[in-house]
């Protein structure tokens, strides 16, 4: 399958609980370009995901410009995929077809803007659209081996853990780093197996998840030996002539049993060692992805027996097709937001009929066994419970893809499961209710509010991690009450998501909620939020690994929680960047400016980052013109000096603060105070500066957070210097 990354639009009307903050962001997405069905859009099945678990839309002009494909590439007797992988390979194969895509007349055409678009990101395939400068001066900084170092730390965090408390979390998270060889011991798919069975045995989802990603199909094991045969002699050169249908047919039809056996086998790893050529990593800033001349998502193997670390068994393809789809159930129906089991099983169903079998097999042995086991009494409570949960995962699925409106069954199933204790069917009653699935039931916003509340209330109560994340969620950004929250993350930290790992981090880290301040602590827990897997994006609306990396660098810079080290703060403000971290790139670049590294062309490496960020739409933007306006009226700066840019920048960023002044956070106000006490981009005005500071200063008084009181007591420094108290 052809992967291709595309915007989309996040709805207005998110659910009230979501933990998103703005209303509407343009996000981005991997779509999946296949073979279509006869009569069904080449997105249809990713479309209905997308807005259902991601609450968005993909733009109506990337629905057309497929559509149009689609019809090119039958006019052609060509696959779709094979179609947009010969344009991403050579955007003027246009010339060799028949039907050619030179009948679009109009440059604006959705079409070619598509093509065009998915060429440029093919060859950068990250968030930003970063220039490849801005990637070589990150990549001076972040080395694999630094990467590794951190893994390696993890290691020994999740081994103390199982050895105290054999916590399954730590089983997942250590047969997740071997199975894909994230640290220095390498890839080690037996020592993955076995910590992932662990976990199994221990319920844990993600676990279940990826424990059948170590088995292989014995056509697969055919397939990949067939490949690295071609990957050796395959040619470099760039493809100029179109080949014949038949061969094209042929690969399509080579693709289509390839994916039978191994849907959900491309979860790459979400802490890559080399973020620049992760395929999936969707963020980095590299420049170098070598990602046109990688059509799968596989790592090329060099011999056969390579496959030995990827793989501890291989097994018939249909009998793995049975186990993935028991073990994906297991998994979504514990919450869908804690693996991607819900998405590959909803791939599976709409293209490939083996799985779409085992889906309603499945779906028919949970039925027989609530009769069989009601009838016989031989389940226990926790079986009986586990059954009832899954058979409404099932129930409601079917009912999803199958465009079913009645789910009155499956909340029945979940209602069941819950009064049996099991924790997930209190989680999927919320979520029922929070998706709007619960069909027939009439109810105000602020009445469904209080009936998803009270559901997820009961499944953190029971031990559902997810919902306790979700509680201190609420109890954070609704209810605005810390202690609440802390208890509830506290709680989730069984399960330590990077989610989690990240929240508590600035719990220990400020001292807020109760919890007593502890930067060694706040340091523990900030590597491992930098390590670990994460809960899917809907849910988090954010890369919190991203910001892991960002505290891991301020920590270093300032020597809280550990010593003072900034060639390792710039490697991991370097690394939070590679993520997309913007804030990040300044403080790389504030720490170049400032001759903490060993770089050639210090200035203009910081100069340009800056200016990346000051070109942004983040919040970020304000403080990068700042920085810019200091370092070019810096007259130490010979070959940079320039009165004029400082101003222009430094305008630039009072005119940012103002826009944001309701808001406006300590730091803020004092770059204003700083700007307007000394005429920087504006006129000399000590009273107004004398304001910013003093804001400054009450917005800190009631405040635990470090960065506020860092600034608070440089905004009271200046304030007193001037000496001025206006009425």
């Amino acid at each position: 399958m052809r992967l291709i990354r595309c915007r989309y639009n996040q709805f207005n009307d998110i659910p009230v609980l979501s933990p998103r903050i703005s209303s509407q962001q343009e996000l981005f997405v991997d779509i999946y370009i296949g073979q279509p069905n006869q009569g069904s859009h080449p997105l249809a099945f990713q479309l209905r995901w997308l807005r259902e678990v991601r609450h968005g839309q993909i733009d109506s002009s990337i629905h057309e410009a497929l559509s149009k494909l689609f019809q090119l590439a039958n006019g052609n007797n060509l696959p779709l995929e094979q179609l947009i992988e010969l344009f991403l390979s050579n955007p003027h194969i246009d010339s060799c077809f028949p039907h050619s895509l030179q009948s679009v007349q109009n440059d604006n055409d959705p079409t070619l803007q598509f093509l065009h678009l998915n060429h440029s990101q093919d060859s950068h395939y990250h968030q930003l659209q970063v220039n490849q400068d801005i990637g070589r001066i990150i990549d001076q900084f972040v080395s694999n081996d630094f990467v590794k170092w951190i893994y390696d730390k993890a290691i020994d965090i999740y081994k103390q853990q199982v050895k105290e408390n054999d916590n399954p979390h730590a089983y997942y998270q250590l047969g997740y780093i071997y199975h894909y060889g994230l640290s220095s011991i390498g890839m080690d798919a037996n020592k993955a197996f076995k910590c992932y069975r662990s976990a199994v045995n221990k319920n844990h989802p993600g676990a279940q998840f990826m424990l059948y990603q170590l088995y292989s199909s014995q056509k697969r094991c055919h397939r990949l030996s067939s490949r690295n045969d071609y990957c050796t002699k395959r040619p470099t050169q760039v493809v100029t002539k179109c080949p014949s249908p038949e061969i094209l047919q042929s690969a399509a039809t080579m693709t289509e049993t390839a994916s039978v056996e191994t849907i959900g086998d491309h979860s790459m790893p979400q802490s890559s060692d080399d973020c620049a050529n992760n395929l999936y990593n969707f963020s980095c800033l590299g420049g170098h992805s070598n990602i046109a001349a990688t059509t799968s998502s596989l790592p090329t193997l060099t011999d056969n027996s390579n496959l030995s670390h990827r793989y501890v068994k291989v097994i018939d393809n249909i009998q793995l097709i049975e186990l993935k789809v028991k073990m994906y159930v297991k998994a979504a129906a514990t919450g869908k937001g804690y693996t991607d089991a819900y998405h590959q099983l909803s791939i599976g169903y709409d293209i490939w009929p083996l799985w779409r079998e085992a889906i309603h097999r499945l779906h028919s042995q949970l039925l027989e066994t609530i009769n069989h086991g009601n009838r016989s009494n031989q389940l226990t409570q926790h079986q009986l419970a586990d059954t009832y949960n899954q058979l409404g995962f099932l129930t409601l699925f079917l009912n999803i893809t199958n465009i079913e409106v009645d789910n009155k069954k499956a909340l029945l199933y979940f209602n069941k499961a819950a009064a049996l204790g099991n924790p997930s069917g209190y989680y999927n009653i919320a979520e029922m209710y929070s998706q709007g699935y619960t069909t027939g039931i009439s109810l105000d916003q602020e009445e469904c509010e209080m009936i998803i509340i009270n559901y997820r209330c009961s499944a953190a109560e029971h031990g559902h991690h997810l919902s306790q994340f979700l509680m201190g969620l609420y109890y954070t950004h609704y209810q605005e009450n810390l202690i609440k929250s802390s208890y509830y993350f506290i709680r989730s930290l069984q399960y330590g998501y990077a989610a989690t790992l990240s929240y508590i981090t600035f719990y220990y880290f400020h001292g807020w909620g109760g919890v007593k301040q502890d930067f060694h602590r706040a340091y523990l827990y900030c590597l491992l939020s930098a390590t670990a897997n994460d809960y899917d994006f809907a849910i988090t609306g954010k890369d919190n690994r991203s910001e892991a990396y960002d505290m891991l660098g301020y920590m270093y810079e300032h020597g809280l929680g550990v010593e003072v080290n900034y060639q390792t703060s710039l490697q991991c403000y370097a690394q939070a960047a590679r993520l997309g971290n913007l804030q990040s790139c300044c403080c790389l670049a504030k720490l170049i400016e400032k001759g903490k590294a060993d770089i050639n062309d210090r200035l203009t490496n910081a100069v340009q980052l800056y200016k990346f960020a000051a070109a942004s739409t983040s919040c970020v933007q304000g403080y990068a013109n700042y920085r810019l306006g200091k370092l070019y009226r810096n007259n130490q700066n010979i070959d940079f000096y320039d009165q004029e840019l400082a101003k222009i920048y430094f305008k630039q960023a009072c005119n940012f603060y103002q826009q944001i002044l309701e808001t406006a956070r300590p730091a803020q106000l004092y770059h204003l105070g700083i700007m307007h006490q000394y005429g920087y981009g504006t006129d000399i005005d000590k009273v107004t500066a004398s304001n910013y500071y003093k804001n400054a200063i009450n917005q800190s008084q009631q405040s635990k957070n470090i960065f506020d009181l860092y600034y608070s007591k440089k905004a009271k420094k200046r304030y007193e210097q001037l000496n001025i108290h206006p009425n």
